[in-house]
């Protein structure tokens, strides 16, 4: 079957810069222009059906090297600053969202910031960038990224991790084509040296830029959405055409009706993983059971590919141990993966997931899907039982502002492992991931959204997760699933077709139907 409800990650109210309109460009009062002491972008987006300008200023002291550097490139915005030579500059911005010609606040619902280039002049640190941002809800880079990433209270620091020495060859010049490019003798992957900030129901916010000691000047660049975030395109039948950016200083004519952005984007899982929907066929990894036969979990029908069903099969790559096997199960739409500890040491074990044509193991190879850990904590705050997932081959991960993991990477593998000191038991655990809440129990109160974090795969077949137990006796349950809250979703409904596959309750195989639902949209 098809799952019901395939989901998007939606911007339903997306900064089109390149459909904007730069009427005002003179932070601090240091032009390029006169006039209002700001950056604003006119009908940048729209709300209730009127036009949405977003205003940039300075609530710092800031300073250009090349004002006229400061300016709308394409759907590029870029900010320059100056650079000292023994100690490092920073300013202040504040991003809001007015109404069109005025300074009166808009809350939009759901929309990304997306920044570029984050990199150095040189490999001393000279000319280091960082970008400091607040208030959003969760960033997305991609695995590979070349960036440290720190968080002090609310405040997320995003600086060049890469010590190789850049310059402006290797910038980009498209947000929606983010490549690998050759220049001055060295190689550099865009979207290593990029992140994007999703913020929901917000009116206003600010970002600090910090520039490294070094003479000279650097640019700070960003814009809305782009090829960091996969998209998908809905197109407009009517409306006026785009607003024009000026080519002079001079003041462009804005439309009196909006513009609807003509490519409103969204993050697509088309080929979601519905847990919920599947059926657990299989579930004996390592032959320890609880059920016989097929030495594996098997989720039958958790999706599709050109019309046919597609199974997802985990398989044990390694030792592994349950203390309770009964827990590993599927409960809803959350699986279950139980692992003994042990007293003195950590214990570890490497899992298959594999995605193959339903009832069989010929792989097959999904476009787009995500997958979402849960509950990545410790039973004490020594340490005890401290959970860690290792994961390799996804594009990027997803997690949200203030999240409690421990973060790190090793060549191609990152690890997630809890950083909350505080203990954890089984009440604050979730039951549904696309409800993940804030829970008062023993005496302590959990935020289940900042213990999780998503995974995104594109055209994959297999991929690989290592979970790790620490010190302690006893077991502990790693789970899992597939889209949840922590990324805003749309819902598409479906008019026909049989009903979702059901998870047996016994060891009994249930009926998989044989031909697969299509949705309608």
């Amino acid at each position: 079957t098809t799952p019901t409800t395939p989901t998007c990650f939606v911007s339903s109210t997306p900064l089109d810069f390149g459909s904007s309109a730069l009427t005002s460009n003179n932070l601090n009062g240091l032009g390029p222009r006169t006039g209002e002491e700001a950056m604003r972008f006119a009908g940048i987006s729209t709300s209730e059906g009127a036009l949405v300008d977003l205003l940039i200023t300075a609530s710092s002291s800031y300073e250009a090297k090349e004002i006229q550097e400061t300016r709308l490139v394409g759907n590029l915005v870029q900010i320059n600053m100056q650079g000292y030579r023994e100690e490092s500059a920073s300013a202040n911005f504040n991003f809001s969202l007015v109404a069109s010609g005025t300074n009166d606040p808009v809350q939009l619902p759901l929309f990304v910031i997306t920044f570029f280039d984050v990199d150095q002049q040189r490999n001393n640190g000279k000319h280091r960038e960082t970008i400091e941002a607040s208030g959003f809800e969760r960033y997305i880079v991609r695995q590979g990224h070349q960036l440290n990433i720190t968080e002090r209270g609310d405040v997320t620091s995003f600086s060049a991790s890469e010590k190789e020495p850049s310059g402006e060859c290797d910038n980009p010049s498209d947000p929606n084509n983010l490549t690998v490019v050759t220049c001055n003798n060295r190689t550099t992957d865009q979207s290593r040296r990029a992140f994007t900030l999703v913020y929901s129901d917000t009116q206003s916010f600010s970002v600090r830029f910090t520039l490294g000691f070094g003479r000279g000047g650097r640019n700070f660049m960003f814009s809305g959405l782009s090829s960091l975030v996969p998209t998908c395109a809905e197109t407009t039948s009517s409306g006026p055409g785009p607003i024009t950016a000026p080519t002079t200083s001079t003041t462009p004519t804005i439309p009196t009706t909006p513009t609807t952005p003509t490519t409103p984007t969204c993050f697509v899982s088309s080929t979601p993983l519905d847990f919920g929907s599947s059926a657990l066929t299989s579930n004996n990894l390592n032959g320890l059971g609880p059920r016989t036969g097929e030495e594996a979990m098997r989720f039958a029908g958790i999706s599709t590919s050109e019309g046919a069903l597609v199974d997802l099969l985990i398989t044990a790559s390694s030792s592994y141990e349950a203390k309770e096997i009964q827990e590993t199960r599927l409960v809803g739409n959350l699986v279950q993966i139980n692992m003994q500890g042990y007293r003195e040491e950590s214990a570890s074990a490497n899992f298959n997931f594999s995605l193959v044509a339903s009832g069989t193991n010929d792989p097959v190879q999904l476009p787009l899907f995500v997958i979402t850990f849960f509950d990545v904590d410790q039973q004490r705050n020594n340490g005890k039982h401290r959970e860690t997932i290792e994961a390799s081959g996804f594009e990027r991960y997803i997690v949200r502002q203030g999240h409690q993991l421990n973060i790190t990477e090793r060549g191609d593998v990152t690890s997630f492992s809890a950083s909350e000191k505080e203990p954890s038991g089984e009440c604050d655990n979730p039951s549904d991931p696309n409800n993940l809440t804030v829970v008062t129990c023993n005496n302590r109160t959990t935020d289940q959204s900042r213990r999780a974090f998503t995974l995104v795969y594109s055209d994959t077949q297999s991929f690989s997760v290592r979970f790790t137990l620490g010190f302690g006796r006893g077991g502990r349950n790693f789970m899992f699933s597939g889209l949840s809250s922590l990324v805003p979703t749309c819902a598409e409904t479906t008019s026909s077709g049989p009903g979702p596959i059901t998870a047996p309750t016994t060891s009994t195989t249930p009926t998989i139907p044989t031909t697969p639902t299509t949705p309608t949209t």
